[in-house]
C-alpha cells in the first residue's frame, strides 16, 4: 500500500511539474503576443507549438486561419519528394545513338553545367564517330511549364527564381561579372558567349543596390541593369529560353569537337527502344536536398518535386501530377488536404494556402517516422546555416528549421529540442505587414527561444 501511494505521489508531482511548465510557456508566449501588438493589429499572425511525440497542442494562436507559406512549403514537399523518390534516385543526362541518329534524354537535372554536357559530348567523340543525320531532344520528364502557378511576373529577372524545365542548365542564368573600365566605369563581362545583350546603366556606389529590367514584349534578349554596385560583384540574369541556350552551349561543343549533323534541328521526340546508349552524367537527389532545406533553391524544389511526381506516375510530370502526389502522399500519412491549396512545390506562388495547426499536424507524423525524420533534420538549416546563417546562434543543435520569405509574408516551421530535451513542433505565418522583415522574424525568434526554454 505504501509503495502505492508513494508511486501515485510521483505521478502526481511529475503531472503538476509539467502543468507548471506548460502554464509558464503559455505565460511566456502571451508576453511575447503582447510585445507584437501593433504587428498583429494591422496583420496577420499565426502560430501552433505541439508535442512532437503526441500531437498535443502546447500553445496556438489563429491556427485555423490559411496563409501564405512561403518557403516553409518546402519543408513539406521535400518530404513527400524525398520517400517517393527513395534513396537511390538519380537525374540522369544521357546520350544515345540510333540509326545514325542522335537521342540527347534529358533528365532535368538542377545541378547540370556546361562542364558536365562537355563531359558528355568527349565520351561521345572517344566513340570514333563524328558524323549523324539528326539530333534530337527526349523531353519527356517534364512539361513544357517553366515557372510555378501563381509566380509573380515581375520576378521574371530576379535570380532566385528562374525558370525550371527539361533543358536545366548552369542554374538556369548567364552571369555577367562586374569590372572597372580604364576611366573608372563600370564594366560588364557575361562568362559565356550566349547573345543575350545586356545594357549597362550601373555605376559604383556605396552599397549594391541594382535591378534587372527585361521588356519581353520588346525582346526577351535584351536585358538592362540600373542601379549601383559596391565592389565587383557577379550578377546572375535568369535566362529568358532556357531551350535556347542549351542548344548554344550544344552547337558550341559539338562545333569544338568537330561532331557533324545533316540535319541540326533538334527537334523533340521520344527515344526510340532498343536505342544505345553511348554516355551519361548523374547528380544524386540526396545532394540536391541541402540547396532546398537549407538555402531555400525554389528552381530545384520545384525541379525535385516535378521529378517525384514524374517518377511516381511513370508519366512527363506536370502540375496537376504534383498537386496530386502531395495529396495522396499526406492523405496516406492521415494528414487530410481537405481546405488546403498548394499551388507550387516551393512557396514561391501566392496561391498556396495552408494553415499552422496544418503544418504542425504533418511535422508529428515526420517525427513518428524516424528514418525520415533523421534524414530531413540531416539536410535542414541550423542557425548558422543557410537562411539561418544569422539567426539564433545560441540554439544551435536544439532546432531545425525551415524558414519563409515573400514580400509581406513570413515563416518558420521546424523542430525545437527543448533545454530539457523534449521535441515540440512550431509553425509561425505572418503576412499582410508593411514593417521592416528584420523585426518580424526577430519575433519569430522570440517564439522559438520561449518554446526552447
Amino acid at each position: 500500500m505504501k509503495s502505492f501511494l508513494r508511486i501515485l505521489c510521483s505521478l502526481f508531482i511529475i503531472f503538476a511539474f509539467y502543468n507548471v511548465c506548460e502554464a509558464k510557456q503559455i505565460v511566456r508566449m502571451d508576453r511575447i503576443m503582447k510585445s507584437a501588438s501593433e504587428l498583429d493589429k494591422t496583420s496577420v499572425i499565426a502560430i501552433s507549438v505541439k508535442d512532437a511525440q503526441t500531437g498535443s497542442v502546447e500553445y496556438e494562436y489563429n491556427p485555423k486561419k490559411l496563409l501564405h507559406t512561403a518557403s516553409t512549403l518546402k519543408l513539406f514537399t521535400t518530404a513527400a519528394a524525398m520517400e517517393t523518390l527513395g534513396d537511390d534516385y538519380n537525374f540522369t543526362t544521357a546520350i544515345y545513338k540510333h540509326n545514325n541518329d542522335l537521342y540527347i534524354k534529358l533528365g532535368a537535372d538542377p545541378l547540370l553545367t556546361t562542364e558536365g554536357l562537355k563531359t558528355l559530348i568527349k565520351d561521345l567523340r572517344s566513340e570514333g564517330q563524328r558524323d549523324f543525320n539528326n539530333v534530337y531532344f527526349d523531353d519527356s520528364i517534364f512539361d513544357r511549364q517553366e515557372w510555378g502557378t501563381g509566380w509573380m511576373w515581375d520576378n521574371d529577372t530576379n535570380p532566385l527564381m528562374p525558370k525550371f524545365s527539361s533543358y536545366n542548365l548552369d542554374n538556369n542564368t548567364l552571369r555577367v561579372n562586374v569590372t572597372e573600365s580604364a576611366n573608372g566605369d563600370v564594366k560588364l563581362k557575361p562568362t559565356s558567349k550566349y547573345p543575350m545583350s545586356v545594357v549597362n546603366f550601373l555605376s559604383f556606389g556605396a552599397q549594391s543596390q541594382y535591378s534587372a529590367v527585361r521588356y519581353d514584349w520588346i525582346s526577351p534578349e535584351v536585358v538592362e541593369l540600373i542601379g549601383t554596385v559596391q565592389g565587383k560583384p557577379a550578377i546572375d540574369i535568369p535566362l529568358s529560353s532556357m531551350r535556347r541556350y542549351f542548344i548554344f552551349v550544344l552547337n558550341d561543343l559539338f562545333s569544338t569537337y568537330n561532331i557533324k549533323f545533316k540535319n541540326q534541328s533538334y527537334a523533340s521526340k521520344l527515344l526510340p527502344s532498343g536505342a544505345q546508349k553511348i554516355a551519361e552524367i548523374t547528380t544524386s537527389a540526396e545532394d540536391i536536398y541541402p540547396s532546398i532545406l537549407q538555402d531555400s533553391n525554389n528552381k530545384n524544389s520545384e525541379t525535385l518535386f516535378k521529378a517525384a511526381a514524374s517518377k511516381k506516375y511513370t508519366a512527363t510530370g506536370t502540375s496537376a501530377l504534383e498537386e496530386r502526389l502531395f495529396r495522396e502522399y499526406w492523405e496516406g500519412k492521415k494528414v487530410s488536404t481537405k481546405g488546403i491549396h498548394i499551388a507550387d512545390a516551393s512557396g514561391a506562388s501566392r496561391n498556396d494556402l495552408f494553415s499552422v495547426d496544418w503544418m504542425t499536424e504533418a511535422l508529428v507524423k515526420i517525427y513518428n517516422n524516424k528514418a525520415l525524420y533523421q534524414k530531413l533534420k540531416d539536410n535542414m538549416a541550423q542557425p548558422g546555416d543557410g537562411t539561418l546563417s544569422s539567426r539564433l546562434y545560441s540554439l544551435r543543435g536544439s532546432v531545425w528549421l525551415k524558414t519563409g520569405t515573400l514580400a509581406g509574408v513570413s515563416g518558420l516551421t521546424g523542430f525545437v529540442t527543448d533545454s530539457k530535451g523534449k521535441t515540440h513542433v512550431v509553425a509561425i505565418l505572418i503576412q499582410n505587414f508593411i514593417t521592416d522583415a528584420n523585426s518580424v522574424k526577430s519575433f519569430e525568434d522570440e517564439v522559438i527561444k520561449a518554446v526552447y526554454e
